[in-house]
């Protein structure tokens, strides 16, 4: 079989709702080609149906590598899943820039390791946050990191 014969496979899988098999189909097409980056595609939106945020990151990074546009389509999907999800009680607040600049380098170095950073923009400020955390434990592990990694300090916020 072809790496687009996997592909088609995988895309018949997603469209069943059956992502495990969608992911197993798209790793195939992914042994004969490793750079196919509609592969690494939707496995990333595979992996983001299964809500491993790990192995998300790992096929965006990948990606970022491989094909801009597609890394940019998968973190869009990424951030639109997680917003709407239930399971996410908190938000990290990172900073709050005057400066549109100053908040696009933050939120920079925090998509390279954070899949969901995003910069909310107001009038008055650009808030760069990080969504999905599920727990208060989750959020002071990511809160740690980011203050060890980035000297920021960060605080935890309810997301409703």
């Amino acid at each position: 079989m072809t790496q687009v014969t996997f592909l088609i496979s995988g895309v018949a899988y997603s469209g069943k709702g059956m992502y495990i098999e969608a992911v197993a189909a798209y790793k195939d097409a992914l042994e004969i080609k490793p750079d196919y980056t509609e592969a690494h595609y939707k496995l990333g939106l595979s992996y983001l149906m299964l809500k491993d945020k790990d192995s998300l990151m790992e096929e965006y990074k990948i990606l970022r590598n491989l094909d801009s546009q597609k890394a940019d389509n998968l973190y869009e999907a990424a951030i639109q899943e997680v917003s709407s999800d239930a399971d996410s009680k908190y938000i990290i607040q990172v900073g709050a820039y005057k400066i549109p600049d100053n908040a696009n380098k933050i939120f920079e170095k925090l998509k390279a390791e954070y899949m969901y950073a995003y910069i909310e923009r107001e009038p008055r400020f650009n808030k760069v946050r990080i969504l999905g955390i599920k727990t208060k434990e989750e959020g002071a592990l990511i809160i740690k990191e980011i203050n060890n990694t980035f000297r920021l300090e960060p605080f935890l916020l309810n997301a409703h």
